[in-house]
């Protein structure tokens, strides 16, 4: 094969070329911190590093859920101690009503009492987070509790001595589900699974709070077991009437209840503590797994700048030992133009 001076230049040229885009890309290495800039160039590095962003983008999604449902389990806790204090004082105010060498208008004083202990705790179990109720279920439009001008408590427009509940569904008393209470769930990384359009409990994590749930619906032995109906009832109970009328007995076995609602309550508090330390925990994994994937990231993206720096002297040496090669074998006037 017979070789020509055009063909020694145009290798030549080649080479000089290569060895110029490779000084360039190394430099743009250099200078961006990154090993590539189209996943073109690194498509294995590429794809793995596509994912791990979007593994980084859903963990940032996770840690904006929980802190959202962090601040209002914390708000429904605070509201749910609140009630608990109210109710441990009308215990007290109850024991004092019984005595019944009392008179007549300290009677109607604790009655008094004791009735607008019922309208604080109906004033906190409507409280507000935000734009949301707090114990309303997905009824968010309007307050849940409310007192109808029959002297009824209702839930959501329904009288809360008619409510039970079955398999976990609150029902009316013509069975009939209770409007506006179902169950919010959101995505915090354990793997949402869906059926049909229902979520799977175990999957997500539930933001909502039932106030039939947490203090109390229907009735047992025909008192009631919402607090505001039963302190309600109470407070007429102690209101003055008659000896021959006024029943101690009934007091007692309304306090009686009313300390095993109060207990229920504390205990609904206590599982919203418990619930605040699995966000908690939760974050701290997600929060580890992110450190790890920004790792990851890192490796998959980032140049070695030290590694780099070596490959720029590498690539210098070779551009500057092909233009002395081009020397021996380029005529001169040819090397004038190129240089």
């Amino acid at each position: 094969m017979r070789v020509t001076q055009s063909m020694m230049t145009r290798n030549y040229l080649k080479n000089l070329n290569s060895a110029a885009g490779n000084m360039a890309k190394s430099n743009e290495r250099i200078s961006s911190g990154r090993k590539y800039t189209k996943i073109s160039e690194n498509v294995s590095d590429g794809t793995k590093a596509l994912k791990v962003r979007e593994d980084l983008y859903k963990n940032e999604q996770y840690i904006t859920n929980i802190k959202n449902a962090e601040n209002d389990l914390s708000s429904a806790e605070s509201n749910l101690k609140s009630i608990t204090e109210i109710l441990q004082t009308a215990q007290e105010r109850t024991i004092k009503g019984m005595n019944g060498s009392i008179s007549e208008s300290d009677r109607k004083i604790i009655s008094e009492e004791i009735r607008a202990f019922q309208n604080q705790v109906l004033q906190t179990a409507n409280a507000q987070f935000g734009d949301k109720f707090l114990f309303s279920g997905t009824n968010n439009g309007q307050p849940p509790f409310d007192i109808s001008d029959d002297g009824d408590v209702l839930y959501n427009g329904v009288p809360v001595n008619e409510i039970t509940m079955t398999d976990g569904v609150y029902y009316d008393k013509d069975g009939e589900v209770i409007p506006q209470n179902e169950k919010m769930y959101i995505d915090i990384g354990l793997g949402i699974k869906m059926t049909g359009d229902h979520v799977d409990p175990t999957s997500a994590f539930e933001t909502s709070f039932s106030g039939l749930e947490v203090i109390g619906f229907g009735t047992t032995d025909g008192m009631a077991n919402n607090v505001i109906e039963l302190l309600g009832d109470i407070a007429d109970l102690i209101s003055p009437k008659p000896p021959e009328v006024y029943d101690s007995n009934e007091v007692g076995k309304s306090l009686d209840h009313l300390k095993a609602q109060t207990d229920s309550v504390v205990s609904n508090t206590s599982d919203i503590g418990s619930r605040c330390n699995f966000l908690e925990k939760t974050v701290d994994r997600i929060e580890s797994d992110t450190l790890n994937l920004e790792g990851y990231r890192t490796d998959l993206e980032s140049t070695d700048s030290a590694t780099e720096i070596m490959n720029m002297k590498m690539y210098e040496y070779a551009w500057m030992a092909t233009l002395k090669m081009g020397a021996e074998i380029i005529p001169v006037s040819l090397m004038d133009f190129v240089k």
